[in-house]
């Protein structure tokens, strides 16, 4: 096998985990965010029972991200909150733990690396499995009560960087830097994920995901007057949708006007 497909797979080895629950659908994630949403607001309400302002714009934003997570992985991967009990029917309901997490996206991540230790240079199951690694430490995060699923989900997060960077090392793109610079804000590295975006931005100032997660990430962050201008300039970066990035960034720019009044 050449040098460059055994340093890929190399990078690739990670154990699945075991699983001992059927996985969620992603509708019944995005219920579960939902909750969350709805429990922040109520535990953001003071002895009056009013919101100020600031809360009040934060949490129609949060709630708005949440709606929108199904359009776009960054959303969720950004701005994913709290855990709560989802409805998976209407007579039943679950809590998410690392079992059943787990069982989620092994299968996947199993799935991907069968097709890669096939064909190594697979550069579309590369960056799924960078997006599988990615979606399953941040929702290990969500749930983590002890220092060992802790450190699974910082290894996951990782394990995202790493596969971001054998797609990037063979095929350069923008909207990928773009996706890996939300996995390194995942890491705890926000200032280097907002030095990413912003030269990304500079080097291709027509990326409109590169503008939107640099927005995202300013509205995490509390920076509201930058995320405004990077969410406007996602905008125009996208004025005629060809990217799928215009709608998202105007809704938010729209909700965050809305919360104000």
């Amino acid at each position: 096998m050449p040098k460059k497909a055994s340093k890929q797979k190399s990078i690739r080895q990670h154990s699945a985990r075991s699983a001992k629950s059927k996985s969620r659908s992603d509708a019944e994630l995005l219920q579960a965010q939902k909750d969350a949403a709805n429990a922040q607001v109520q535990n953001s309400k003071g002895a009056s029972g009013r919101l100020s302002t600031g809360k009040k714009v934060a949490i129609g934003i949060f709630s708005l991200f949440i709606a929108l997570s199904m359009m776009i992985p960054s959303l969720s991967m950004i701005f994913g909150g709290g855990t709560s009990k989802t409805t998976v029917s209407k007579v039943q309901t679950q809590t998410p733990t690392p079992d059943s997490i787990n069982a989620q996206y092994a299968a996947q991540e199993k799935e991907l690396t069968d097709d890669l230790s096939g064909n190594p240079n697979n550069l579309a199951a590369t960056l799924k499995l960078a997006q599988v690694h990615l979606n399953w430490g941040v929702a290990l995060r969500k749930v983590a009560s002890d220092d060992t699923t802790k450190q699974q989900a910082d290894d996951h997060i990782k394990q995202a960087l790493s596969e971001y960077d054998v797609y990037l090392a063979s095929s350069d793109s923008d909207t990928v830097r773009a996706d890996r610079a939300v996995a390194q804000f995942q890491s705890g590295d926000q200032e280097g994920a907002v030095t990413a975006l912003k030269n990304l931005t500079e080097k291709s100032p027509d990326c409109a995901a590169a503008w939107l997660n640099l927005g995202m990430i300013y509205l995490k962050m509390g920076n509201a007057e930058d995320a405004d201008a990077a969410l406007q300039k996602a905008v125009e970066a996208d004025s005629d949708g060809s990217q799928n990035v215009r709608d998202i960034a105007q809704k938010l720019l729209d909700s965050k006007d809305k919360s104000k009044q």
